[in-house]
């Protein structure tokens, strides 16, 4: 079996390779795709980067997918959001974990708006509700995730039972990464059956050239083939005496000069 089931989705045992088909003199055709690229292939989040509320937090934040506002400015590091104080005059302070800094005009603590954006190193978000002190929001680079993971985790998140408030935001957060890694995973088998379907259109045009060329080559065979000899003896006869008249007539015409007539 390609894959086996694990306790946290399933693991692959095939290989990475591909099988090939020589379809012409210089083109040789993948027939095959590795598993592991069509269902391990998915990468968390929007693809850039993916959001998170801690299992801990006891408010009803709502974190956003959020989206790439700068490319230039992303630079793959791990963010951590944390609230303190309480509303409406919370405030989230932004935390670099690599270079354990806050990012760029965001020094100190910043007034929190339920919805409003929070833009940094490229990335920006939204979080709304109504988060209490200590309340943690990770922001982290996309990674590579098998779709079993993902169809795992959403198990896991559906089956929790929600302990009020801070539960049922718990589940919301969790569905709403669940739906973002699942279209993410839609996308690449989307991608890889697309690739499918362009080799076989390439198919069916290497086939189509193959009959044309398979006309020409029969017509040319049928030529030198279905060749009728008496005919084309008659033929090549008929030439060469044409060809004789014409050379007598010319060697007559050619002697011709007024000395002859001169006596």
């Amino acid at each position: 079996a390609p894959f086996v089931q694990t306790a946290t989705g399933a693991q692959y045992l095939g290989d990475q390779g591909e099988r090939k088909l020589q379809v012409g003199s210089a083109r040789n055709f993948a027939i095959s795709t590795p598993g592991s690229a069509v269902f391990e292939n998915n990468m968390t989040g929007n693809g850039t980067f993916v959001t998170s509320a801690t299992t801990a937090n006891g408010g009803t934040g709502l974190v956003s997918g959020g989206s790439v506002a700068n490319p230039a400015a992303l630079t793959g590091h791990d963010y951590e959001i944390t609230f303190a104080g309480t509303m409406p005059t919370s405030t989230f302070t932004v935390l670099d974990k690599v270079t354990n800094l806050p990012p760029p005009g965001l020094a100190g603590p910043q007034p929190y708006v339920s919805g409003q954006q929070i833009a940094f190193d490229g990335v920006a978000i939204d979080i709304r509700g109504e988060p209490i002190a200590g309340d943690k929001f990770a922001v982290e680079p996309s990674e590579r995730q098998s779709i079993f993971t993902t169809l795992t985790d959403l198990v896991a998140t559906l089956r929790a039972v929600p302990n009020g408030a801070p539960g049922q935001v718990a589940l919301t957060n969790g569905l709403g990464q669940a739906n973002g890694n699942l279209a993410s995973a839609l996308d690449n088998v989307l991608g890889e059956r697309a690739a499918a379907g362009a080799r076989l259109k390439e198919l069916d045009e290497l086939d189509s050239t193959g009959e044309d060329l398979n006309v020409q080559y029969a017509t040319t065979l049928s030529q030198l083939q279905d060749l009728d000899l008496v005919a084309t003896i008659s033929k090549f006869t008929q030439q060469q005496f044409t060809l004789e008249a014409a050379q007598k007539s010319f060697k007559s015409l050619s002697g011709l000069s007024l000395f002859n007539y001169i006596g």
